[in-house]
């Protein structure tokens, strides 16, 4: 599994900093996000596992607790959030709004983010409506009936999502701003059918007949997929004009994993 390429993460590497002493918040999403945007370890920061709330979402971000995003807010940058929250559903305490950002769009759920064919994503609070044909599980099994899988998949929920954030970062890209991305991929959905966990539209040719399991290929692929997006965000689409060139070389980007990978894919 060590012959793919990542070009554009290693170059982050290579022509940046690294920081090999440096840990993850945590061994789970959302307290590993929370310690992110707040800047508390795990025994001070208030989400401190992957707690599930009523009727979903997980534990919400208290309103008193501050996060850098508001901080980037105040002194008049735009802020937009795209990919998957994970503190708190629209309208409460925990919403992304009320913790710096301008813009959301995505899961506020991560658990509805395990499938990349869903039955709707949010766009700052607003629902968007997917047309998809989705299999929800049992409440009797895991995630309480939240967990699903699409039985008839069109487009893919990060693309859609990815869309969101190139017209948001080209619409802001000549003032300041603060983008975090907590991207969907390369998470499996693990109430998915077998051989099905890792979801991605069409697994990359040079994998194909690969010795692997329909998982591992999917998986490669979908690490690939995040690289390229690397790209993108590194030189905003485009490196042809002079603004994308002084937008490269004057943005901090930070490349940070939630926590270690699973096991199959080590």
């Amino acid at each position: 599994m060590k012959n793919y390429f990542t070009p554009h993460i290693d170059s982050l590497a290579k022509e940046g900093m690294t920081f090999t002493q440096h840990y993850a918040g945590s061994t789970v999403c959302a307290p590993s996000r929370c310690v992110l945007l707040t800047g508390k370890h795990t025994g001070h920061a208030y989400v401190r596992g992957n707690k599930q709330a009523e009727p979903s979402g997980q534990l919400q971000l208290p309103a008193e607790e501050k996060t850098f995003a508001t901080v980037f807010q105040e002194q008049g940058y735009k802020t937009g959030c795209f990919g998957k929250w994970g503190m708190g559903i629209a309208g409460t305490q925990g919403d992304p709004q009320k913790h710096g950002f301008d813009i959301f769009v995505g899961f506020y759920d991560q658990i509805l983010t395990h499938n990349s064919y869903p039955e709707f994503l949010y766009k700052t609070g607003d629902k968007m409506m997917l047309d998809y044909k989705v299999n929800y599980l049992p409440e009797s099994e895991r995630h309480k009936g939240l967990g699903s899988y699409a039985t008839e998949k069109k487009e893919y929920a990060h693309d859609i999502i990815f869309k969101e954030l190139t017209q948001w970062l080209d619409d802001n890209k000549d003032g300041p701003f603060f983008l975090y991305f907590p991207s969907t991929i390369p998470h499996d959905n693990g109430e998915a059918l077998n051989n099905q966990t890792i979801e991605v539209p069409v697994v990359k040719e040079e994998f194909r007949h690969k010795d692997w399991s329909p998982d591992q290929k999917n998986y490669v692929t979908i690490v690939t997929l995040l690289d390229g997006i690397q790209f993108y965000t590194l030189t905003a689409g485009t490196m042809t004009d002079t603004r994308s060139i002084l937008l490269y070389r004057w943005v901090l980007r930070l490349y940070h994993s939630d926590h270690k990978m699973f096991d199959m894919h080590e």
